[in-house]
């Protein structure tokens, strides 16, 4: 089948008008007697078949738009020239559509509010289909697929020079004179574009762009073959964010797009022929390839999503975009472009066989772009990565359906399609591990590069791909063995859920033998119990079986690797144990004479007082400073040295996707972080320790801390984990004051590398971020301080005051960064550390909480937040980070604290909710005012379902609509009505974000919710219990659109009632008195907004040039 498009379009009446024709050749060779198109808020002006007139009619107005056409019995099949005997049908239909609903987005110029805006328009192509015949009549099924020649003529006005971006190779353009006078009495010029798709494509992955864009090509280096051209095209002013993001501005003229096309098609896919010379048995190199000639990337404004992939071509959201002196935006966006690139072969060439086999293109389309993720961050930081992912699914895979849904709900969520991706992908890396097990040594990557290959030389049916072919190529990998990775398809993909394990250890002397007792049990099982899930259509995989393996490492310094089947969902397996270790007895006067004869000989070496710790000297001023304890040195029990082994781990080669609870003493989850140099086992004893708080945890901690050896996001985690260092803490050994020793060691952390040497006073140094693992290393011990609990009021002012130090002397002068990350760290920690944790109940039945620090700190921070919000209104910040997070900080406190210490100001987010401002500071004032029981009252929720029906902006469209419908099945449900919220905004944090938030409860069960009532002797303080919000960070939008925010200059601070020095009197009714006191409520109409600041202040005249490198350092294996 062959499609050709030819269209006009015109962008001051938001029309598109044209026909399109159709060349259908019936299978059998007789005519049949209709033909099924669709079409959907298309005006079909008429259609012919074969240049006769045919007769139509329109069955299905709705979701699918479907239009059946009579064949005219005049009409009869044109042989196709080339092809003798075969007949074809040309169906042509002229049609227009004006001002679409959906499938085309429409961007406008505001001169008031959005100057820098030019207009433009791209279709939308939801993640299933039905969004191509929005504007298009055609055959809209995924497995449907022709060749395309699409024609495009576009009219310029405003002198702009309008361009148009489609799929495949641009074969003609020209410039067509205009000869019908426009409204203003000129004659606008039209351009015209011709492109070519010789690669049978669906028509859900056709789709354009069309605007006043500018091209830039990615270079390849010189030694490079032929590879397809990489084109980027973006809207005026934003070339300088094109050289910048993709590394074009550099002297190599590198980018990571290159380097990732050259990859996958010239190192991936490569694979070695037997060379036809005998004398010279060396195997050919033949190199891979790439599905179409060229490959085309369109940034545009308000995307729905931050990329959707088409043929031969991505269009992206210009949120990914972002200047050189940026830096945590560089990891989002990179492994955005690299996994649209890679859903290029997976998911566009090769597509699945029916809408149940979806999760193999999404789940194949990551885990190919993992392969280059690797070289490109490093093995380290991606299989941290893989580690955040399979805790994250362990937690959301409950209630939901198996990977291969027999009966999918079409079209898909969207929130099911990223779990699915997720977990694909996920599974698909335990399949390579236990391929490589198997003695498949190639593992997935082989049987990928043999997918690709059948592809490319036709011997796959249709560039379709399901489970049943990719069971058919690990049969053949693995012959021997295929019994076993039947039973893995059977669990993983035709069963839901993931195991949870509880591992339990016994060393039985006797028999010189390790005895483990490994239960097991589903996240989809009701209660434990699995008939109940089955019967509710989720079919929970019963039992999860396969290879294990069990590291035990010994005490003479050796680790043993032991293979143990799962085979039971309650079982007993034993590993022998090697080392006959004889204990050393401690309170011997041998053993004490041996220890001081030591310690004089390194008094002798070092002066007296000194000894080794951690690999560096410290004398004993020194550790009483740091608050150093070591393992045993109060308690025998707590340490090693009695035992037979060090440690032991489960699952040590990171095979199972599963929650794995196992523990064993802490010191031994110690000795495992300080001597393994897996950083996956390191990070697992993090989390170990992080539940086990004690003086020698908090030391331990803190060399990880020091150490630079350690993979940077494993410091990292560790300074997350010595906030729990404090207060009293109940331990194995006995009830344990730890006072604020977690919080001293990370002041003193922080003092000793980021700020001027003073005995007294905290003077921070300027800032200098060439250095990435100093760079996250800073915020998160900042954000470590803040999140510290179970503090007396001089510790937890302590905090605010250090944080407000920080922020109040913040010098970025000499930094070639920017620090507008760092600013909004500091700003949300202010906001976490002034959270209080103890609540009493009010006079009126109410639980309110208590204020923990003086008044006078709080109205010094929420002043020096107030400053940096005006800054952010003069001097814009890349994606106006810093207003965002001043937003969140506020909304927090005042969901917490009662209104008689901080007034709630709805009108204050009101304002910041209008067209205008950057798209990520109305999503945050929006989530304030949903949170803040502002959608109870009729007019604001009116004004809510107009945003979310009407906005000119698409992603605050959908995210509004995904909030209140719990639902987000695309933009052709949006049309519909939206009846009202949901019972509950419940959303997973993003991973790699240090902040902990609570999931907000439901409306019903907040009366319910239980609190404690904490009584505290002189001032007493309220707050409300509603827990504090999971803060739903959307993909932001345009760079160059991060503009002040509108209506905040005119707007009256939220922080007009000062911190009152007197406890308020007893409240009767806390409704009622909020009337009293005149808490106005948003009205449904949109209040005026002035005019915002214009973007050029985004980016300096003469930024400089850093050279950002992503790889973090990581500990030497």
């Amino acid at each position: 089948m062959h499609q050709v498009v030819d269209v006009e379009i015109d962008l001051r009446d938001y029309s598109l008008k044209g026909s399109t024709s159709l060349e259908i050749r019936p299978l059998t060779g007789e005519k049949p007697s209709s033909i099924r198109l669709h079409s959907r808020q298309c005006t079909l002006l008429g259609i012919k078949v074969n240049e006769i007139p045919a007769k139509f009619d329109v069955t299905d107005e709705s979701y699918h738009g479907e239009v059946d056409v009579w064949i005219p019995e005049n009409s009869s099949p044109i042989e196709v020239p080339e092809n003798e005997g075969v007949k074809k049908l040309i169906v042509k239909i002229d049609y227009e559509v004006h001002k679409p609903q959906g499938g085309v987005f429409y961007v406008q110029n505001e001169s008031r509010v959005a100057p820098h805006i030019a207009p433009h328009m791209y279709t939308v192509n939801q993640p299933t289909i039905g969004a191509t015949r929005l504007w298009l009549p055609c055959i809209d099924h995924l497995w449907e697929r022709c060749t395309w020649d699409l024609k495009y003529t576009i009219v310029n006005f405003d002198s702009y020079n309008m361009v148009v971006v489609s799929n495949g190779e641009l074969v003609e353009e020209a410039t067509i004179p205009s000869l019908v006078e426009a409204s203003d009495g000129l004659f606008p010029t039209k351009n015209f574009f011709r492109f070519k798709l010789d690669v049978l494509t669906p028509a859900h992955h056709i789709g354009f762009v069309a605007g006043p864009l500018e091209a830039i090509e990615f270079p390849y280096s010189a030694n490079d073959r032929d590879f397809p051209k990489i084109i980027g095209y973006c809207l005026p002013g934003r070339k300088d964010l094109i050289l910048s993001t993709f590394g074009l501005d550099s002297d190599d003229r590198w980018t990571f797009l290159n380097e990732a096309m050259r990859f996958f098609i010239d190192e991936y896919q490569s694979y070695h022929a037997p060379s036809p010379d005998l004398a010279d048995p060396q195997p050919l190199k033949m190199p891979g390839f790439f599905p179409y000639s060229s490959y085309k990337l369109a940034f545009v404004d308000n995307a729905y999503a931050p990329v959707t992939s088409l043929a031969s071509m991505s269009i992206c959201s210009s949120s990914l975009l972002h200047p050189i002196d940026i830096i945590d935006q560089v990891y989002d966006t990179r492994i955005h472009m690299v996994q649209a690139l890679a859903s290029q072969w997976f998911g566009i060439y090769i597509i699945s066989t029916n809408w149940s086999e979806i999760w193999l293109s999404l789940g194949l389309a990551n885990y190919f772009g993992i392969l280059f993720l690797r070289k490109l961050l490093g093995e380290n930081d991606v299989r941290f990565r893989i580690k955040k992912d399979m805790e994250r699914v362990c937690r959301l895979d409950v209630g939901r359906p198996p990977l291969l849904n027999r009966n999918p709900s079409i079209p898909l969520d969207s929130n099911d399609m990223d779990f699915m991706r997720l977990k694909a992908s996920l599974v698909l890396y335990m399949l390579d591990k236990r391929l490589r097990r198997s003695g498949y040594n190639l593992g997935l990557p082989g049987i990928i590069d043999t997918i690709l290959k059948n592809a490319q030389n036709g011997k796959l049916k249709n560039n379709t791909l399901s489970m049943r072919k990719l069971m058919e190529e690990c049969q053949e990998a693995v012959p021997e063995r295929f019994d076993q990775f039947k039973r893995f398809f059977q669990q993983w993909i035709l069963g839901s859920g993931c195991p949870k394990f509880d591992v339990r250890y016994n060393l039985n002397r006797k028999k010189m033998v390790v005895e483990f007792q490994i239960s097991q049990q589903n996240t989809n099982a009701k209660d434990g119990r699995i008939g109940d899930a089955v019967a509710s259509g989720i079919n929970p995989t019963p039992l999860f079986t396969g290879p294990m393996i069990v590291c035990v490492h010994e005490a003479d310094g050796k680790s043993y690797e032991h293979l143990i089947n799962i085979h039971g969902s309650n079982e007993k397996h034993q590993v022998p144990f090697h080392t006959k270790y004889k204990r050393i007895r401690r309170n011997t006067k041998r053993f004490q004479a041996k220890l001081a004869a030591a310690q004089e000989e390194v008094n002798t070496v070092n002066g007296p007082g000194a000894a080794e710790i951690w690999g560096f000297k410290i004398d004993e001023n020194e550790k009483q400073e740091w608050q150093i304890a070591a393992w045993g040195e109060v308690d025998e029990k707590g340490n090693a040295s009695g035992d037979t082994f060090e440690w032991i781990r489960i699952d040590e080669d990171f095979g199972w996707l599963c929650d794995m609870k196992f523990n064993q003493p802490d010191y031994m989850w110690a000795t495992q972080l300080q001597k393994d140099i897996d950083f996956v086992a390191q990070y697992e004893a993090i989390q170990m320790l992080s539940t086990m708080p004690s003086r020698e945890c908090s030391s331990t901690l803190l060399q990880t801390l020091k150490d630079e050896k350690y993979f940077c996001k494993v410091r990292m985690e560790a300074a997350y984990a010595m906030a729990n260092c404090v207060g009293s803490v109940r331990t194995d050994r006995g009830d344990v004051n730890l006072k604020t020793i977690g919080l001293d060691q990370l002041f003193k952390a922080f003092k000793e590398q980021f700020c001027y040497p003073s005995p007294d006073k905290l003077i921070p140094l300027s800032n200098d971020f060439s250095n990435l693992d100093s760079y996250f290393l800073k915020k998160a011990i900042i954000w470590a301080i803040s999140s510290g609990r179970r503090l007396d009021e001089i510790s937890r002012k302590k905090v605010v005051d250090f944080l407000v130090t920080l922020l109040k002397y913040n010098d970025n002068a000499n930094n070639e960064f920017s620090d507008n990350y760092y600013i909004s760290t500091l700003i949300s920690a202010i906001g976490n550390a002034l959270k209080p944790d103890k609540v009493e109940t009010g006079g009126n039945g109410s639980i309110e909480g208590i204020l923990e620090v003086p008044p006078e700190n709080l109205n010094e921070a929420l002043e020096e937040l107030e400053r940096y919000r005006w800054r952010d209104i003069l001097l814009p910040s890349y994606k106006n980070t810093i207003t965002v997070a001043y937003l969140e900080t506020i909304f927090g406190l005042m969901n917490s604290l009662s209104e008689d210490i901080l007034h709630v100001d709805r009108e204050f987010f009101l304002t910041h909710t209008l067209f205008g401002n950057y798209v990520d500071v109305r999503l945050a004032a929006f989530r304030a005012l949903i949170m803040l029981d502002s959608w109870q009252t009729e007019s604001a929720t009116n004004y809510i379902q107009q945003i979310a029906c009407s906005d000119p902006s698409l992603y605050v469209r959908r995210q509004l609509a995904q909030a209140m419908t719990k639902v987000d099945r695309g933009p052709c449900c949006w049309t519909k009505s939206i009846k009202g919220f949901s019972d509950s905004v419940v959303e997973e944090p993003i991973e790699g974000e240090p902040i902990n938030k609570m999931l907000v409860l439901k409306q019903k069960e907040r009366a319910a919710a239980e609190t404690t009532v904490t009584e505290k002797a002189g001032q007493r303080k309220r707050i409300k219990t509603n827990p504090e919000p999971t803060v739903i960070t959307p993909p932001p939008e345009t760079p160059a659109q991060s503009t002040s925010s509108v209506g905040s200059s005119s707007s009256k601070s939220p922080r007009s009632s000062k911190v009152k020095k007197s406890r308020a009197s007893e409240r009767t009714g806390s409704k009622s008195q909020k009337q009293q006191k005149g808490v106005s409520e948003p009205t449904a109409v949109i209040p005026e907004a002035p005019v915002s600041i214009p973007p050029t202040a985004v980016l300096e005249s003469n930024p400089p040039k850093p050279r950002l490198i992503l790889k973090l350092k990581s500990r030497k294996i």
